[in-house]
């Protein structure tokens, strides 16, 4: 598949889930199901400015590294409306703060992150994207 042709269908596929998750997650309240639509856009015209160099897309598997604790280990950016079991991978909706952070960086880039155990960097080693 060519890469026009994987960044059209990915963008139809974060399109319909967008719809689903605004429903099933924001009916009701304006004022979150408004930010989440925003940051979706946001998404979807990063996608399509990502250009040759490969960036993290939601099903993309990213290897990570923790600078603090130098573990390595695989994380894979999932809808949160998945309940797919992610098998050895570990899995992170793309609206947790590891998921916000991960999306649209590239090899090399470190992300800090927020968590309940305290703030947290991550060297991406490499990506994997996801079949459209």
């Amino acid at each position: 598949m060519s890469e026009m042709a994987w960044i059209e269908a990915h963008l139809e596929a974060v399109k319909q889930d967008t719809e689903i998750v605004s429903e099933a997650l924001f009916a009701g309240e304006a004022l979150e199901k408004h930010a989440f639509e925003t940051f979706m856009s946001t998404y979807m015209a990063g996608v399509k400015a990502i250009g040759e160099e490969p960036a993290v897309t939601i099903g993309s598997i990213v290897a990570v590294e923790d600078l603090q604790e130098g573990d390595e280990f695989d994380i894979q950016i999932v809808s949160p409306s998945d309940d797919a079991d992610q098998g050895l991978v570990m899995a992170a909706s793309y609206l947790s703060s590891v998921g916000r952070a991960l999306l649209l960086k590239r090899i090399g880039e470190t992300v800090s992150v927020k968590t309940p155990q305290g703030k947290v960097d991550y060297l991406i080693k490499n990506i994997k994207k996801h079949p459209a």
